[in-house]
Order: C-alpha cells, then structure tokens, then sequence
C-alpha cells in the first residue's frame, strides 16, 4: 500500500518526480559492510534504515531510523463544508476550499 510520510516533520515528497506517494520498508545493513555504510551513513551500532521507494518513478529515498516517521492520512476532511479531501489535492474538490489565501 502507498502513502504518504512526514520525516522529521518534514513531508516527504520524491527528489526525481516531486510525487508524494511511497512504499515504506524497514532495513539493516548487514556487518559485511559495516565500515563502509557506517561512514557514509553514519548509522549507530545496530545499522538500521528506512527506505522509502516513490510510487510513481521508483527512486529511493534512505534514511537513518533515528528520525521520526509519521504516516500521513490518506484524505483530511474540508474545514469548510465536511467533504474528503484528497491529501494530494491543493483544494476541496466539493466546494475550493483550500489552505492558501487567494491571490487578488
């Protein structure tokens, strides 16, 4: 299943694409390459990582576990007339409500 995240307090959103749908899985770096990803990735003693693979173009995005993952909900509902609301859209598609003031 796809998702959305939120690293750090960060949304996650693909470095290639721009998409912000993801698989998430969970990895430990074997002690095979121990030095190797300790230095590059500077992961404590038990070298885990979370791989985020993007739904629309494949690239991966790693990161260390000890950042906070937050899954995002899927859709919100609108403040202005209760409707769902895809995460993905910049508005209600019930009534245009959206987050960002409107320009003049």
């Amino acid at each position: 299943m796809s998702s959305g995240y939120c690293i750090h307090g960060i949304e996650l959103s693909c470095k290639h694409c721009g998409s912000k749908s993801f698989t998430r899985l969970g990895a430990r770096i074997g002690n095979r390459d121990k030095d190797l990803y300790d230095s590059i990735l500077g992961l404590p003693d038990e070298r885990t990582a979370e791989a985020f693979t993007c739904t629309t173009c494949g690239f991966v995005h790693w990161f260390a576990c000890s950042l906070p993952v937050e899954e995002l909900p899927d859709e919100v509902s609108c403040l202005e007339c209760g409707a769902a609301i895809p995460s993905e859209a910049a508005s209600c598609p019930a009534c245009g409500w959206s987050w960002s003031p409107k320009s003049p």
